[in-house]
């Protein structure tokens, strides 16, 4: 069966990670055409796909960008028959494709990305917007959730779902952002004891990962690298330098996708602070390449972690226990290579090529 149209609102999303939601759904073999709206153009060579982008004269005025986008949306719809809206992320685009869903009527499907954080992302201000979203949807697909047995589990998102009285048979697994093919182990020399990926912003805590590396420091000799960019660079370098770390931390800053994977597998240990996620894509790619993970228990990534058998979890208020952690695995090469291998099957079952699966199930409903 081919579909005459999909609309996707895919906002805020760079090149690489729009492609891991994009790709599955081509990869079907049953879509005709895939209209895509983003601030630029997917760099995608695809007769398949048509492309819908504001001006860039509009791009750097977020309200101006999400109004325009808005408008193209409605004439679009006035002009063609499409047969299903998929929005990913709540805010914006999230909202303007579930109000196109129920003003032209069309099969509406909404991926959630951060899990019960992007839910709060405005607080209680747009909650019951938010919550007739989720109701409205034809589907839900949940980055993170991968299996129906999670429904039973203690889990704050799933929690505030049967609080909704949504039908569980619309959740969806989204699995993750990751294509495997990119990240996987290599032979290479071992330069840091522990490194983290992220951008630097409040919600990473990377102060935190900061404070752990110095109490490390009073136990054993290790050596640390920090990458990526952000807002709170300048802060944290400053924090290094005033805790005397210069020389234990490094800052590597940005480093392009294409040159990751030489990195993760250049570490020992893989450790996350954040005090909120959905399903960090970094994680996931630590695991492709069997670096060891030692991650904050937040967010879906006990859905993906199993303590002590494909990573370690550890409370954002009992560092010490990350600081053990820490400790034994550096200290036990089997241990980390044990959990290593199993966080790369792991990673592998909850590949993006996963999502193949969960949009032919979409499809084959409508």
């Amino acid at each position: 069966m081919k579909l005459k149209k999909i609309f996707l609102v895919i906002m805020g999303l760079n090149q690489s990670k729009a492609l891991t939601y994009i790709l599955p759904i081509l990869e079907t073999m049953k879509i005709y055409k895939l209209y895509v709206i983003r601030d630029s153009p997917l760099l995608l060579n695809d007769e398949r796909i048509i492309n819908i982008n504001p001006p860039k004269r509009f791009r750097k005025n977020p309200l101006i960008k999400s109004i325009y986008k808005l408008f193209l949306l409605i004439v679009l719809n006035f002009r063609y028959k499409f047969d299903l809206i998929y929005a990913v992320h709540m805010f914006p685009h999230g909202l303007v494709g579930w109000f196109i869903s129920k003003l032209f009527k069309i099969k509406y499907v909404f991926n959630l990305i951060a899990y019960d954080a992007e839910l709060r992302y405005w607080g209680n201000t747009f909650t019951f917007i938010t919550k007739r979203v989720l109701l409205d949807a034809d589907y839900l697909m949940i980055e993170g959730f991968f299996d129906q047995d999670q429904i039973n589990s203690k889990n704050k998102l799933l929690s505030f779902f049967k609080q909704l009285n949504i039908d569980f048979h619309k959740l969806l697994p989204g699995y993750t952002a990751v294509f495997p093919e990119k990240f996987f182990p290599i032979k290479k020399e071992i330069k840091w004891d522990i490194i983290t990926i992220t951008r630097l912003n409040q919600i990473k805590r990377i102060d935190l990962f900061i404070e752990i590396v110095q109490n490390l420091l009073d136990n054993i000799d290790i050596n640390c690298a920090i990458i990526g960019d952000g807002p709170l660079l300048k802060k944290l370098k400053k924090q290094v330098e005033n805790k005397g770390l210069k020389n234990k931390i490094c800052f590597l800053g940005r480093i392009p996708n294409n040159k990751l994977n030489q990195f993760y597998n250049s570490a020992k240990i893989f450790l996350l602070t954040s005090e909120n996620e959905g399903l960090p894509a970094t994680l996931v790619e630590a695991m492709l390449t069997k670096t060891c993970p030692i991650t904050t228990d937040v967010g879906a990534i006990p859905n993906l972690i199993k303590d002590g058998y494909n990573g370690f979890l550890y409370s954002i208020n009992n560092l010490k226990n990350a600081e053990k952690i820490i400790i034994k695995c550096l200290k036990n090469n089997n241990l980390r290579k044990t959990i290593g291998n199993n966080g790369r099957k792991r990673a592998l079952e909850v590949s993006a090529w996963n999502r193949i699966s969960t949009w032919n199930r979409i499809i084959q409903s409508i």
